[in-house]
């Protein structure tokens, strides 16, 4: 089953949700891929492909979960990670790492972690419970 039906059945309708989430990934390719991902999970998706630019979108218009790729140019995951959680309007938001990276060579308190190579399954999985969190505050 794909995921996006097993997320329906479990009691959530996509059309219904409208996480925001902001994807900070430097790799176009894996940028777009979450983004479909994400869209059919129901999100409204942001992109930044620098650290630098996932602070201003997030400052303009701050995001439900943020997803955030570990080696990125100039300001790289683990900054961008103390950097939203520094400012008023992040510092409770919850980070994922998508990285090719172990869990613990991150080196920090990510809420969660998507593994590359993923596939729809991997984001679904990782994202269920924010998505729903999300959601949850909305109603």
């Amino acid at each position: 089953m794909p995921p996006e039906q097993d997320f329906r059945r479990k009691g959530h309708s996509p059309s219904a949700l409208s996480a925001h989430v902001l994807v900070v990934e430097d790799d176009a390719d894996v940028l777009a891929l979450l983004e479909v991902h994400l869209t059919k999970l129901g999100a409204r998706v942001t992109r930044a492909a620098s650290g630098e630019e996932a602070m201003e979108r997030a400052e303009q218009d701050p995001p439900d979960v943020v997803i955030a790729d570990i080696i990125l140019p100039g300001l790289d995951g683990r900054e961008l990670y103390d950097a939203l959680r520094s400012a008023p309007r992040t510092a409770r938001t919850p980070i994922i790492a998508a990285t090719v990276l172990e869990r613990e060579e991150i080196g920090r308190h990510f809420d969660g972690c998507i593994s590359k190579p993923f596939d729809r399954a991997d984001v679904a999985r990782v994202m269920a419970p924010f998505l729903e969190d999300a959601s949850a505050k909305e109603r």
